[in-house]
């Protein structure tokens, strides 16, 4: 049993409130977005960090809108006798499924107006939204607001002992958020990998390509070379082939792929932790 005794407020600014969970989001959006921005640099000769931040204009407005348009859809029934509130997003109330689905929508609306390959930026856009989202799930650790299942003889279950928590006080849960954020990590780190393996795989091909292209037909020698270096060359892409299939791959349906993964984790978590 893991005890949590922190304070989800870090200082205040005057009437302006500082907490864990908005420093580590704010924290996650600056790393994710210099993430998917320097990765968009290296790969693309077209695209440059400044797209993407340009993007990020639209996409994250886009998240912050969805993500409180989905909560207030969901909890209709808080705003039944007072419609104003629900444009009060300082009081809090967000959904994490509002901003994937808000922010994806905001930028592929920029991409389509401004002729930008979507496909390559939702690739590298998905491990940047991976590690950020994870960064900022050390602050709803802090916080302790998605309550877990109770679980008394979890040896890694947590017990919030803050006066101020927001978390089931003196109660062992399952650290729900703290599932996610290992998962959120692991992903970016398969994602990274299968795609520095498809670039890999590339210059192999590229490299065989090029040997192709040396004019010594006419040497047997040579002949049985090329023979060799095709080979070389299809044994890569059956390598490639036999390893991708077991990794999600993200490429023109990555973002829906990346909400479908975090759905269906949600799922889990709601209906058995």
């Amino acid at each position: 049993m893991i005890p949590i005794n922190i304070d989800p407020n870090m200082f205040s600014i005057g009437p302006m409130l500082i907490t864990w969970h908005g420093f580590f989001s704010a924290v996650g959006l600056g790393v994710g977005l210099w993430l998917t921005a320097n990765m968009v640099a290296a790969a693309s000769k077209t695209v440059t960090a400044d797209d993407v931040y340009s993007i990020a204009l639209w996409a994250v407005p886009g998240g912050i809108v969805g993500a409180r348009l989905l909560y207030v859809l969901e909890n209709a029934y808080l705003f039944a006798n007072n419609p104003l509130g629900m444009f009060a997003i300082n009081e809090g109330g967000i959904s994490i499924y509002g901003a994937v689905i808000g922010g994806t929508l905001a930028g592929a609306i920029y991409c389509s107006r401004s002729h930008k390959p979507l496909a390559m930026l939702a690739d590298r856009a998905m491990i940047g939204l991976l590690l950020g989202q994870g960064i900022g799930r050390i602050g709803d650790i802090i916080n302790g607001e998605h309550h877990g299942r109770e679980a008394f003889d979890f040896p890694f279950s947590v017990v919030y002992t803050h006066p101020n928590t927001l978390g089931e006080r003196g109660l062992p849960v399952h650290l729900a958020v703290g599932y996610e954020l290992v998962y959120d990590l692991v992903f970016a780190w398969l994602l990274t990998v299968s795609q520095a393996a498809q670039l890999m795989t590339d210059a192999i091909l590229g490299f065989t390509q090029l040997l192709d292209m040396v004019d010594e037909s006419q040497l047997p020698e040579a002949q049985r070379r090329r023979q060799a270096q095709h080979a070389r060359g299809a044994n890569c892409r059956r390598l490639f082939a036999k390893k991708s299939a077991h990794i999600n791959y993200p490429r023109l349906d990555a973002a829906g792929c990346r909400l479908k993964f975090q759905c269906a984790l949600y799922f889990l978590l709601a209906h058995c932790v």
